[in-house]
């Protein structure tokens, strides 16, 4: 089974600019990504273009099933201070491999992440039996019996 999926991202910029006399120019931009995610019988990819980032620019946090990606990344160029943002959670397949998950940053600027996929992680069917309740008894009726170590035959026979 392969699947295939693509979504946008959004990755934020801004352009900082000391002019003359104290007066700042600020310019501010956003642009749209598409990003890709590949399934397949072995494995789950996901490609972010995170083209400017370096590596220590960029977080992957992992919890539960959830891949949170944060990109921050600041420059200065003959007094311009640039500031670029990027966010993005990507969800793991029910079936990956959570030990396995890997990322790598590509010389072109994508960020691949890999993680290798299992069947038997899958969660499994079962039926659970349902019984009946023959007797309501509170729960303060329940500790003192408990304690006393009578049973319900003993307190019958009373």
């Amino acid at each position: 089974m392969t699947f295939h999926s693509m979504w946008t991202a959004k990755i934020s910029s801004r352009v900082i600019k000391t002019l003359n006399k104290g007066n700042v120019l600020v310019v501010e931009g956003n642009r749209r990504v598409e990003e890709k995610a590949k399934q397949d019988d072995g494995k789950f990819l996901v490609k972010l273009d995170l083209r400017g980032f370096k590596p220590e620019d960029i977080k992957v946090q992992l919890r539960g099933h959830e891949l949170k990606v944060i990109g921050k990344h600041k420059s200065e160029d003959q007094g311009f201070y640039h500031s670029r943002d990027y966010s993005h959670r990507v969800l793991l397949p029910d079936d990956a491999d959570l030990g396995s998950v890997t990322s790598r940053l590509s010389k072109e600027g994508l960020l691949i992440i890999e993680a290798s996929r299992d069947p038997a992680l899958l969660p499994k069917e079962r039926n659970v039996d349902v019984s009946m309740e023959l007797d309501e008894q509170s729960p303060e009726d329940e500790a003192k019996q408990a304690e006393s170590g009578d049973t319900e035959e003993e307190n019958q026979t009373e």
